[in-house]
C-alpha cells in the first residue's frame, strides 16, 4: 500500500481515498439509502471527498483519539 514507508502504513492504514472507498462500499453492501441533490438537480449516491472532509471537521474527529492517531513527530 505505501511502499518504502512502513512506519506510515503501520499507523495510518486509511488514506482519504481508501476511507472513501470503504465508506461507499459499506453504504452499498448495507443498502443504506444515502443520496443528495446537487445544485443542478443531479442525484449523488456516493460520499465524496468534500462530504467526508466536512463531516470530519464538523465532528472534530481529528481531535478525538477514537477516530485518529496522534501525530508522530
Amino acid at each position: 500500500m505505501f511502499e518504502g514507508n512502513e512506519r506510515f502504513s503501520k499507523y495510518y492504514n486509511y488514506s482519504l481515498k481508501i476511507l472513501l472507498e470503504a465508506v461507499n462500499k459499506k453504504i452499498e453492501t448495507k443498502k443504506i439509502d444515502f443520496q443528495f441533490k446537487k445544485n443542478n438537480g443531479e442525484k449523488r449516491r456516493i460520499v465524496t471527498t468534500n462530504n467526508l472532509t466536512l463531516f470530519i471537521k464538523f465532528y472534530d474527529m481529528k481531535l478525538d483519539d477514537k477516530f485518529s492517531y496522534p501525530p508522530i513527530l
